[in-house]
């Protein structure tokens, strides 16, 4: 597994360091990049699966701890796993992050690579809409996972859907930010001034990160069920 997240960082840092060298043989550079997404999210896939292994087989596991035994838990995960909207909700909310916080990037790198007034408008509203596309993916798995627990109340229980209850509110808040986040968004790649948006920006990296606390408390409180 590890091996995996270090080849995804490997590719990771080729794609960052070509765009250079490799400016004329784009097709090959941007192999790199889908080749780095793919296994980034096997390892995602891995990791969380791991956590599951030892949450639901902690004896077994111990008792043979190798990479086949873990390969045939892992592989065959139930779809009434909670794995599933939570590895879904992972894998939406990074591209999500990459456009929301490639804002704050920008903001940052303006002033000491002076690309042009224009160049940065352009990057700031195609970042935004990036966030945005992903970051209503990202809110309808956590709301499939809110869906996902509903049926399963009383066996949780919680004896209805109660905003006070800690899970609950948890996927409410998650929800939300999320949602808030992406109409931040939104107003970013609909403004003609994009650039003066900055507080905008902002805002909506915090409640994106508020959002990704909710989804975590929420599989905190319920990891048995993961």
């Amino acid at each position: 597994m590890l091996g995996v997240l270090a080849v995804a960082l490997l590719l990771m840092l080729q794609y960052q360091t070509t765009w250079a060298r490799l400016k004329d043989i784009k097709v090959f550079h941007i192999t790199l990049g889908v080749l780095a997404v793919i296994v980034s999210i096997a390892g995602v896939y891995m990791l969380l699966a791991l956590k599951r292994v030892m949450i639901q087989y902690p004896e077994a596991f111990a008792v043979d701890p190798s990479l086949q035994s873990f390969v045939s838990v892992a592989r065959s995960i139930p779809l009434a796993s909670t794995f599933w909207p939570f590895f879904a909700a992972v894998v939406l909310a990074a591209p999500a992050a990459a456009g929301g916080l490639g804002l704050l990037w920008l903001l940052m790198r303006r002033n000491k690579e002076d690309y042009g007034r224009d160049y940065y408008a352009y990057a700031f509203k195609r970042s935004a809409k990036f966030a945005l596309a992903f970051g209503v993916l990202a809110a309808c798995a956590v709301a499939w996972h809110a869906v996902w627990l509903a049926p399963r109340i009383s066996e949780l229980g919680l004896a209805s859907i109660d905003l006070m209850k800690p899970e609950w509110m948890g996927l409410a808040v998650s929800i939300l930010a999320m949602l808030t986040a992406c109409i931040l968004w939104g107003v970013i790649a609909a403004s003609k001034t994009p650039l003066r948006q900055k507080p905008t920006a902002w805002l909506a990296a915090m409640l994106f990160f508020v959002s990704v606390l909710g989804e975590g408390l929420v599989l905190s409180r319920l990891y048995t069920l993961f």
